[in-house]
């Protein structure tokens, strides 16, 4: 199937760490993910939940409805996913998704950062391991954050992460009416969500994985 726009989707993906699409059905995402990786995950349902309602382990679990923090998804997982996908249906939110491409010239020093933070990663079945926050492949950077399960472990470079994290701007944003699709590079961009004050926000979400770099 030829995707009409698939290049500016793949120019957006490059250069702002994320790709917006209006008007799109979960269809066309669909084969739009299959260009984009090696194979992917089911679509499931993501909806804002009160810390009661969610898994202790989840964001939702620690944050509720309220503001989420920077983050990757998967970070936990030896393998990653490379692509989230999103998609809005027939309601829209006055919430947006918020994105930090860690490509863009005002992140330049928290990448360096990043790349200097050790991370203690504590996985429910693989046990503890130690990894870095920010790793350079021949094609991109990958990023792994999400404190809940990725603890730095505390030296200059973790607590310059932490700061620069705290003070940083959205390099995108995006909002979400019906029949809007995203992309998130999940190695090259972080993500948020600010306060979910609407009564029902419901959103589906699908991964992209892709064979790893030699």
């Amino acid at each position: 199937m030829a995707i009409r726009g698939m290049s500016e989707y793949l120019t957006n993906l490059n250069l702002h760490g994320f790709a917006l699409i209006s008007d799109l059905s979960r269809l066309t995402l669909d084969f739009i993910g299959a260009e984009l990786g090696s194979r992917s995950s089911l679509w499931h349902q993501i909806s804002a939940r009160s810390r009661q309602e969610a898994s202790p382990q989840s964001l939702s679990g620690i944050y509720g409805r309220d503001e989420f923090p920077w983050h990757s998804d998967g970070a936990v997982a030896y393998e990653r996913p490379r692509y989230v996908i999103m998609h809005c249906g027939d309601e829209g939110y006055p919430e947006p998704t918020e994105v930090l491409s860690l490509r863009h010239a005002s992140t330049a020093l928290l990448v360096r950062s990043m790349a200097r933070t050790v991370l203690v990663v504590e996985h429910p079945r693989q046990g503890r391991r130690y990894t870095s926050a920010l790793e350079r492949t021949a094609s991109t950077v990958a990023a792994r954050w999400d404190t809940r399960v990725c603890r730095p472990v505390d030296s200059s470079p973790a607590r310059e992460t932490i700061a620069k994290l705290a003070e940083v701007k959205a390099t995108g944003v995006i909002e979400w009416r019906p029949g809007t699709g995203a992309i998130i590079d999940n190695f090259a961009a972080l993500h948020r969500r600010p306060r979910i004050e609407s009564q029902s926000r419901i959103l589906n979400r699908k991964y992209v994985f892709q064979e790893k770099e030699a």
